[in-house]
């Protein structure tokens, strides 16, 4: 069953762990937050407010549900959008990741969905073990994603989707609703002799080289429908930046053994984003295993890895640009840099008037450098500009907007504007700004 806490305090125990320094102590801690399902309270879907009083913003993505905020911040949001356009009328801003539905850590390649329900059932009666986990697993086609055909090659393109069954809790109106996991895998190869021998000792080095964070017995539902035991287990590498996840019928020490291996997740290692596997490839023994093919090597879908997008407080927000094109886009030409400038004092002004500040502004130092150049002497001596747009690399395309966290005063009058923005629509529909 989930676990509630306020937003900060999930927040509070996933930076505990980034913190931690010892590798191994930092990947229990991922384990067991990964092991005890947490629900973020007080959090607000922000597209659920589209008709109600939120903004013309655009939208990255509808297919992720990253679309959760602290009222605070939908408050800023809004209020900062009416104090821009009102100068600035028919200019466009686009919103990109919020926070996963009931915040909490967000790991590379993984969608957070809350599904209940037919489809929940449908969940639970398909699912199985593998590797310790409750999971249910669909192979298709591009096609069956039509709002995104345009990251793959064809609508023909395989793709394996791996559900993660992560909690279960009720409903307000008493169905079954499930909290899940999901990764995308696509381009699915059969690596040759050359190939399997080449990642094989890339695999063999990491486990020889590096620090083994978890090792784990679980039990695994066997095509058959039978139950074995097998072993996880986990090494991170942190001189060559690597990470290495098998399942294997027997315990693997320093001296990886790929005969007695059943699976391989192998992935880029970064720091400060433990428990993520960005760039991962997942080798899988072939259900149609032949001496010539008998591995199958599935590339994970990429999905943003934002450990700091957990508490709603933060949200990824476009600049704007010129002709309102080209947003998300890395293409500093198209930035209009001055309002841009302006669109962060808009910002600034809402966050103050709610009681609240913005913690920070995280830009590039590409898009700095831009400003820069179009800020006159008094703005560049601001408090805005001096202690509050931070550089933050991969920050070309975007900026990432903190705020404080949410205090009495932000969130009584962030409840009160939406109260209001509500009851005004009760009466009439407000019209799009």
């Amino acid at each position: 069953m989930l676990k509630q806490h306020t937003p900060g305090a999930i927040a509070e125990r996933w930076m505990s762990i980034k913190r931690e320094g010892d590798l191994r102590h930092q990947h229990q801690g991922v384990y067991r937050r990964l092991a005890r399902p947490e629900f973020a309270t007080g959090l607000i879907d922000l597209r659920a407010l589209e008709g109600r009083g939120l903004p013309p913003f655009g939208s990255r993505d509808r297919t992720r549900g990253r679309t959760w905020v602290t009222p605070t911040m939908a408050a800023v949001l809004i209020s900062a959008h009416r104090i821009f356009t009102s100068k600035h009328p028919g200019t466009k801003l686009t919103l990109g990741d919020l926070a996963q539905p009931g915040g909490g850590n967000l790991l590379h390649n993984v969608i957070v969905r809350d599904v209940k329900g037919p489809e929940a059932l449908a969940l639970l009666n398909a699912a199985h073990l593998q590797g310790g986990r409750w999971s249910v697993d669909h192979y298709g086609r591009a096609a069956d994603f039509p709002g995104e055909l345009g990251r793959f090659n064809s609508p023909e393109d395989e793709v394996w989707t791996h559900h993660v069954l992560h909690a279960r809790h009720a409903s307000k109106e008493g169905a079954v609703s499930l909290r899940t996991r999901t990764i995308r895998y696509t381009f699915p190869t059969r690596p040759d002799e050359d190939a399997r021998t080449l990642a094989f000792g890339h695999f063999k080095r990491t486990a020889r080289r590096g620090t083994l964070v978890q090792s784990q017995r679980v039990r695994e539902t066997t095509p058959e429908g039978t139950l074995r035991t097998m072993w996880r287990q986990h090494w991170v590498d942190p001189q060559a930046k690597r990470q290495l996840i098998t399942l294997s019928s027997r315990e693997q020490k320093r001296r990886l053994r790929m005969s007695s291996v059943h699976s391989v997740r192998y992935a880029h290692w970064q720091q400060r984003k433990p428990g993520s596997l960005p760039k991962e490839t997942h080798w899988r023994r072939a259900v149609d295993a032949s001496p010539e093919a008998p591995w199958v090597r599935w590339q994970a879908m990429r999905e943003a890895g934002h450990v700091t997008h957990m508490a709603g407080s933060d949200a990824d927000i476009s600049f704007v640009t010129h002709g309102n094109r080209r947003h998300f886009a890395v293409d500093v030409s198209a930035l209009d840099a001055r309002r841009t400038w302006e669109w962060f004092e808009a910002l600034d002004e809402a966050a103050q008037r709610l009681g609240t500040e913005v913690d920070g502004i995280l830009i590039s130092r590409v898009i700095i450098r831009a400003l820069e150049r179009h800020l006159s002497k008094e703005e560049k001596r601001s408090r805005l500009w001096r202690s509050r747009i931070k550089r933050a690399g991969g920050h070309d395309a975007h900026h990432h907007l903190r705020l404080a966290p949410p205090n009495a005063t932000s969130r009584a009058r962030a409840a009160a504007l939406l109260a209001a923005l509500s009851e005004a629509n009760e009466a009439s529909p407000l019209e799009s700004e």
